[in-house]
């Protein structure tokens, strides 16, 4: 796996052990935002709905970044969520306001 599409945080994650991992469990791939990623071009070819979430003060992942992700999807298939006064761990800063437009999304898409 070449060194660009790898990220570490005290251990190397790289977006193929990611992908295999949640295709494994069933589970939706996590988007991880970084054009040393190499995603963002490849965010095109996903073929389900998908949310974006992303806290308004998160420093990570800022909100136009989001907005890049959202955008790179296929039309119609994006479904942006910005959380005011949330940082990165949108669901630890704003739990009552997070679960509920996840839970609706994942409802409504199955």
């Amino acid at each position: 796996m070449p060194a660009s599409r790898c990220i570490s945080w005290g251990f190397e994650v790289c977006a193929d052990d990611v992908r295999g991992f949640c295709d494994t469990l069933g589970i939706a791939r996590p988007v991880v935002y970084g054009h040393s990623l190499g995603v963002v071009g490849e965010l095109a070819r996903i073929d389900c709905p998908t949310l974006v979430c992303v806290g308004e003060l998160d420093p990570a992942t800022p909100v136009a970044a989001a907005r890049e992700i959202a955008d790179a999807l296929p039309q119609g298939s994006a479904r942006l969520e910005v959380v005011q006064g949330a940082g990165h761990f949108v669901w630890k800063d704003a739990p009552d306001r997070y679960w509920p437009f996840v839970t609706e999304f994942v409802t409504s898409t199955t």
